[in-house]
């Protein structure tokens, strides 16, 4: 399991990381930019899917539990070390 101290890769930017997780975060782009590409394209998967069940209703849990997983994802890339150091 990855610590938060590896969740922002050293050669990555905080910045760029949050403004991608602000404007595209439930298409996983942050998680691809930081290195997670197979979580990244999950994420890209199961939005795909939530937006082609909506109708059904099974598209809102989807949603549901993506959302939490962003919320989750910037609480980690806020901890990172590297948002410490910065002026």
């Amino acid at each position: 399991m990855e610590t938060n101290s590896d969740f922002v890769g050293s050669n990555r930017s905080v910045v760029v990381a949050l403004l991608l997780w602000f404007f595209f975060g439930t298409f996983g782009v942050y998680r691809m930019y930081l290195g997670k590409v197979g979580t990244g394209i999950l994420m890209l998967i199961l939005t795909l899917l939530a937006f082609l069940t909506f109708v059904f209703f099974i598209g809102i849990f989807i949603f549901l539990g993506l959302f939490i997983w962003w919320i989750i994802d910037l609480v980690r890339i806020l901890k990172s070390p590297k948002m410490a150091n910065m002026p």
